[in-house]
């Protein structure tokens, strides 16, 4: 009885150690922004793609994640747009404006 208690005590532990590994493994840390529309969050993984995600007739918030940065041409804010910056910094160079 006490063999069978500690096998079934080494095999509770090791899919608990699995499990654990697979949720990390999963976890996508790599969003630096999202975009809310119309009450439908998506999220991104660079400032541009979500930028890009906006059209002209758009209501929308884009929110940052984490620090980021940008570089390249200018980001253009396309539509009604809230920015939040959420606590963090969006830094970058741009050889047009960021914003128009």
């Amino acid at each position: 009885m006490k063999r069978i208690s500690r096998l079934v005590s080494v095999l509770l532990a090791i899919v608990m150690a699995c499990t654990t590994l697979a949720v990390t493994s999963f976890a996508d840390d790599t969003y630096v922004a999202s975009v809310t529309i119309d009450g439908v969050t998506t999220n991104y993984t660079t400032i541009a793609s979500a930028f890009n995600a906006l059209s002209s007739d758009t209501t929308a918030t884009i929110t940052l994640l984490c620090d980021t940065s940008y570089s390249g041409s200018g980001l253009q804010l396309n539509g009604n747009v809230t920015f939040d910056l959420n606590g963090f910094t969006l830094t970058g160079t741009s050889s047009t404006p960021m914003a128009t």
